[in-house]
């Protein structure tokens, strides 16, 4: 794994500016989507159809929607920084050295 680069507070704020980029927030709204309405109606689809929902279901059902958003979203950040640790150890390491064309390829 390494030593973390970062200082915890550097380190959680390059964590948020990685989950609230656009294309994190896409996949985990559209993950959050599917999977939401597919655990609600298994867990709430009887009373929504019976007109039965109280104010605790809906909030229930709120969360169902926030648990997979959540984890598509650590996933995607767990996804982000492993790959920029290896990028960094790619390009810090001796058989690669600081090479200007693997650092260009690399982004």
């Amino acid at each position: 794994m390494g030593t973390n680069p970062m200082p915890d507070q550097g380190r959680a704020r390059h964590v948020l500016r990685l989950a609230t980029r656009w294309p994190v927030m896409k996949r985990a709204l559209l993950t959050a989507l599917v999977v939401g309405n597919v655990i609600g109606a298994i867990n709430h689809g009887d009373k929504i159809l019976a007109g039965v929902m109280e104010q605790g279901d809906w909030i229930k059902v709120a969360l169902t929607f926030l648990a997979p958003y959540s984890v598509a979203t650590y996933s995607a950040v767990m996804t982000l920084l492993e790959q920029d640790r290896a990028r960094r150890d790619m390009l810090a390491s001796p058989a690669v050295g600081p090479n200007p064309a693997a650092a260009a390829k690399l982004g």
